[in-house]
């Protein structure tokens, strides 16, 4: 019976027309520009570049773009160039683009994992920016919240507990401010206690020129373990941990 219904498959597989259409390759996926514009440059920058305003003037610019300058949530502007995102379709276009990009301003950053190129570049040259090929859209740098950017209340603050005591750390904890972690503490009134955190990224314990050992982050508090000032004595689990050279960033998240 088995030998029966092979056969039979392979007469109904060899009874199609020869010209049977086969189905069209899917379309990459489409890449949407940033900033709700359906052109490559963002239009905060396209307006900008046509205003010609003075960009050392926060106020006049955020009149054409929405967003000041040099502070948070802001425009990074430098000798008259502003800090822009140009991102890729691509590596390869990427690669390609370096040297042209290069010529258009300075250069601040490459990153490989999504292919982008952070550049400070005047308003004059963003059109050509983003008519460079494999170019699918150049959206502005805003400069990101820090402890720096808050008031001076908060970024003069030390780190306390729940209950406004000064901390058991031996360092503050600079993440509260910039999280608003402590506002969520006070608001429902927990602090994580029993909760299980898993963190994925290269490595614990692995970098050669880290700051710290890990036992030396329990002891000044920045890590759970035996040791630690807070009384968090359950140690951080290391399920895997990548060969170096490593960078210990899972062990800087878990801080």
């Amino acid at each position: 019976m088995r030998g029966i219904a092979l056969g039979s498959a392979a007469a109904l597989f060899l009874a199609l027309p020869a010209t049977a259409a086969t189905p069209a390759d899917p379309a990459p996926p489409q890449v949407i520009p940033a900033w709700g514009s359906t052109n490559v440059l963002a239009a905060p920058l396209r307006d900008l570049a046509a205003s010609g305003v003075d960009l050392q003037s926060s106020e006049a610019v955020r009149a054409v773009a929405g967003v000041g300058v040099s502070v948070a949530g802001g425009l990074e502007v430098v000798d008259g160039k502003v800090t822009v995102s140009a991102r890729f379709s691509d590596a390869a276009a990427q690669n390609t683009a370096v040297d042209a990009v290069a010529a258009l301003g300075t250069v601040v950053a490459v990153t490989r994992s999504l292919p982008t190129i952070v550049v400070q570049a005047p308003p004059s040259s963003f059109a050509q920016l983003a008519a460079l090929p494999g170019v699918v859209s150049v959206s502005p740098a805003l400069r990101p919240a820090t402890s720096g950017s808050t008031s001076a209340a908060t970024s003069t603050r030390v780190a306390t507990t729940g209950d406004g005591a000064r901390s058991c750390r031996g360092i503050p904890a600079e993440a509260d401010p910039v999280l608003r972690s402590d506002a969520a503490r006070r608001a429902f009134g927990v602090d994580g206690t029993g909760i299980t955190v898993g963190v994925i990224s290269d490595s614990f314990d692995m970098a050669a020129g880290a700051a710290t050992t890990p036992q030396e982050d329990v002891n000044i508090g920045s890590l759970p373990g035996t040791g630690n000032p807070c009384g968090y004595s359950t140690p951080v689990r290391v399920l895997a941990d990548a060969p170096a050279p490593s960078t210990d960033e899972g062990r800087a998240m878990l801080q």
